[in-house]
Order: structure tokens, then sequence, then C-alpha cells
């Protein structure tokens, strides 16, 4: 029985006690990534739950996909047939069963670099950011994990009658920079380019042109201690920026 199969509404049944998902959370740095290992109080999840839960955490909450892997003794990078098939429901790749599924790309709500792993036939949950959100990952997992992320199909295979998770904390915002378009805007961001050396800069269009531009923003914003979108502007516009 799936993770979500466990509590569909059953007929005259009474509404199952409102209570956290998320038994345990532990926490690793390795580098400049964060490592959350997310155990989930219900029954372990299978193929069809991860499809389903990858592609409602797409549609609800995470963006600019920039990565999608699947796979068990062998790894597939399947970002290329995402992007052109334009969804994870519409992937022949995805119709195999395999061991992982992974996304990558921003976290709406949490507005940061966010990557989630499903781990088939388990009941944990993995997360990687270059930013540590602290307690607020715990709210996100528990939200995740409930499907409450107040879209048109927020709780669809949990049931109406499960109350929303808290809200989230939030994370403190990138400081107020110029405005986009003006000369004071083109000012800061050369300054932030200026920070990174030749090397550097040779490394982030590497990263970008390779179809990486996720760990691309992740190092930029790491050397350069610029915002996620001012990170995201200097990669996506590196021509400008990062060439000579």
């Amino acid at each position: 029985m799936g993770l979500f199969d466990r509590f569909k509404k059953k007929e005259n049944a009474p509404p199952p006690a409102d209570r956290p998902y998320v038994k345990q959370v532990s926490h690793m740095q390795m580098g400049v990534w964060h490592q959350y290992d997310v155990l989930i109080d219900a029954a372990p999840y299978g193929w069809q739950q991860m499809l389903d839960w990858a592609g409602y955490m797409a549609a609800a909450d995470i963006y600019d996909i920039e990565q999608v892997l699947s796979g068990d003794s062998q790894d597939y990078d399947l970002t290329a047939e995402y992007k052109r098939c334009g969804s994870l429901g519409t992937m022949p790749s995805l119709k195999t069963e395999r061991g992982y599924l992974s996304i990558a790309g921003t976290s709406r709500h949490l507005n940061i670099p966010m990557k989630m792993i499903w781990f088939n036939q388990t009941g944990s949950l993995r997360l990687f950011s270059t930013v540590d959100a602290g307690e607020a990952i715990v709210g996100y997992a528990e939200t995740a994990i409930r499907r409450t992320f107040s879209t048109p199909d927020q709780m669809k295979a949990v049931g109406a009658y499960v109350k929303a998770a808290p809200a989230p904390a939030p994370v403190k915002p990138a400081p107020q920079l110029p405005e986009e378009n003006t000369p004071e805007y083109e000012a800061y961001m050369k300054e932030a380019a200026s920070r990174l050396t030749g090397t550097q800069k040779q490394r982030l269009i590497s990263l970008a042109e390779s179809g990486h531009k996720l760990d691309a923003i992740k190092e930029c914003r790491e050397i350069t201690g610029t915002g996620l979108k001012y990170a995201k502007d200097l990669i996506e516009n590196y021509q400008k920026y990062l060439l000579p």
C-alpha cells in the first residue's frame, strides 16, 4: 500500500487525527550543499506515487527545473527529455520503474535552490540545498508530504479532511538592490562579476553551457555573495557579464 493510499477517505470512516508525518530529519553539510534526510511516519511509497508526487512538486513549488535524474545500479540524466516533453508525466523513460527519482530547481516557497530525491519502496525523502534552511525545512517537508502548496489539486491524494501543515518559516529576503534595466543595476552586476577570478568565470561558463546551470548559479552565489536572483542573472547572461 503506497504512502498516499493509506490516507484515502473511506465511506463513513472518521477523519484521522491531524498529526505530523515527518518522523525525523537529519542534516549534514557537504561542501556548499546541505543534505536533509527525512524519515516519513507512514507506509513506504512506490514508483507511481513517486511520479505523481514529483509531478505535483514541479507544478506546485519547484520551478526552473534544471535537472531530472533517475536510476538504480545505473544513473540516467533525463533533463533533456524533460525539457523536450515539458512534464514528468509525458516522459517515456519514466514508464520504466527504477530505484530513485530526483528533480532539482528553485523552491517557490523557500526561495532557495532545491533538489528532491524519492527512493522507491521506502519511507524516506532526501532534500538538498545550498542554503541552510534550518527549522523551515521541517515545515517544508511536512507540507510536501501532505501536498498542501495551495494549488487546485492540493491534497488530492491525502483527502480533504486533513488540515494543511503550518507554513514554512520565512527565509530572510535578499537586501533591496537597484531595479533591473537601470545604470545602478548594471553597475552592481558588473561589480559582482568582478569578484570572480578568470578561472572561476570559466568554470561557471562551462557548467552553464554543459546543462548544469543550477550548479553554476549555486557556485556563483557562494563566491560572489549575491542573492539568488542576481546570481541567476549573472549565469543566464554570462555572455554579457562573465566574458571579457
